[in-house]
């Protein structure tokens, strides 16, 4: 149970990541 929470928080901070590089650098997107 604990490694199906830490794997959807870590998907998580990496979708927001990358959205936030995909805001910082539109041009590469």
């Amino acid at each position: 149970m604990m490694a199906g929470y830490i794997a959807s928080g870590v998907v998580a901070l990496v979708v927001t990541i990358y959205l936030f590089i995909a805001l910082l650098f539109p041009e590469r997107f």
